[in-house]
């Protein structure tokens, strides 16, 4: 597993897993605050004050979209963690990157990555900046 920070314009980048925001996680995205990065070697970067996302090394998000896209949107720098496998999910990936969707739930959208892709560009959605006119 890789720590890093991704830009606004690398969060327009990122690969979705689904071509819908949930508006009720956007809404609790506009109480956050920032804060310096917790990542040993970006300690004084500010970014969002939200668990780290979790991306594949080709920019899909296993867990995060939402917060890529309020990133994306608002101008804000994000921390996020870079997976390699199943078992650098299961074993190596912070449990606060998992959030509501669980361990489970990542290594389903692991397994499944190309059905989500294929899904989210038969509706025009191929990168996060696609996803901005929903917020």
């Amino acid at each position: 597993m890789k720590k890093m920070i991704l830009t606004p314009s690398d969060c327009g980048l990122l690969i979705p897993q689904w071509p819908v925001l949930k508006q009720e996680k956007i809404a609790r995205l506009y109480s956050m605050s920032t804060r310096n990065s917790r990542f040993p070697s970006f300690k004084g970067t500010t970014v969002m004050d939200v668990p780290p996302i979790l991306i594949l090394e080709d920019g899909f998000i296993l867990n995060g979209k939402h917060r890529a896209a309020f990133a994306l949107r608002y101008s804000y720098n994000l921390e996020a963690c870079e997976t390699f496998d199943e078992n650098d999910i299961r074993y190596n990936t912070p449990h606060r990157t998992y959030g509501e969707t669980g361990v489970e739930g990542v290594l389903e959208a692991y397994s499944n990555k190309f059905t989500y892709i294929s899904y989210c560009n038969n509706r025009r959605v191929h990168c996060v900046r696609d996803l901005l006119s929903q917020i």
